[in-house]
């Protein structure tokens, strides 16, 4: 059995929840929307900190995520968050 990289099961995972509209872009090449990913951090504790120059910030308490104020994330900056704040 083939093993999938994880940009391809965030993928499989966002069509089978119905939740395609949120991943832009074709194949292994995805952006996600900020407005989700903003979302996704909501969800698992996050809340909106300030505003700062080209970013939103976002914390839990603890630790800040800044949130770029482009309409897309690329995959890899997606990537990155969810994995180094363990959001699911």
């Amino acid at each position: 059995m083939k093993k999938n990289s994880g940009s391809e099961l965030r993928f499989e995972q966002a069509v089978r929840h119905g939740e395609s509209s949120r991943l832009v872009g074709v194949g292994k090449a995805w952006s996600l929307k900020r407005k989700d990913l903003i979302k996704l951090l909501e969800r698992n504790g996050w809340w909106f900190k300030h505003e700062g120059g080209n970013h939103t910030i976002y914390t839990n308490g603890i630790d800040c995520e800044p949130v770029s104020r482009q309409c897309e994330i690329k995959e890899h900056v997606a990537q990155k968050i969810i994995k180094r704040r363990s959001l699911k």
